[in-house]
């Protein structure tokens, strides 16, 4: 899957013909599309104007047609192949940071919902380092939009 992350000034495309159901929100990148088989299709572009606005559906096969991927995105890749394509040492540590970030959140939310089944010098801790906490989940989004193999190593965490 491409998944690049949409900068403001980005070509983005749209093809009706490609896009799997009647979602609006499937787009490629300008390569992508350059790359892909587009001709006689129902497409339009546009320019996008935010700062980080989506990333390219090409190679995702949930919201498009196998028929519109690119040559780069066009081939099926296994779980292991995706992984096995991140630089060492990502396969190994990534799983742990991961792992950190959501149980951080996980209990940073239980407090927000009102369990106090924790030490309250460790809620106290989670307050302290909201802020922190919402750019690592911020940043682990943004990497696992650009990567895919990051994004099965989070999920597994």
């Amino acid at each position: 899957v491409c998944s690049r992350t949409f900068s403001r000034g980005d070509v983005i495309w749209k093809c009706r013909t490609c896009a799997i159901g009647d979602d609006n929100t499937c787009v490629v990148c300008q390569e992508c599309f350059q790359n892909g088989h587009h001709e006689g299709h129902d497409v339009s572009f546009y320019i996008s104007r935010a700062v980080d606005g989506g990333c390219c559906d090409c190679g995702d096969e949930s919201a498009w047609d196998r028929s519109g991927f690119c040559s780069k995105h066009g081939r099926i890749h296994t779980r292991g192949d995706t992984i096995a394509s991140l630089p060492f040492p990502l396969p190994h540590t990534a799983p742990v940071l991961f792992g950190g970030i959501l149980e951080e959140l996980m209990l940073f939310t239980v407090h927000i919902k009102g369990h106090w089944g924790y030490e309250r010098q460790r809620v106290q801790a989670l307050e302290k380092h909201a802020p922190l906490l919402i750019e690592a989940v911020k940043w682990l989004t943004h990497k696992c939009c650009q990567f895919e193999g990051l994004a099965l190593l989070a999920a597994q965490a």
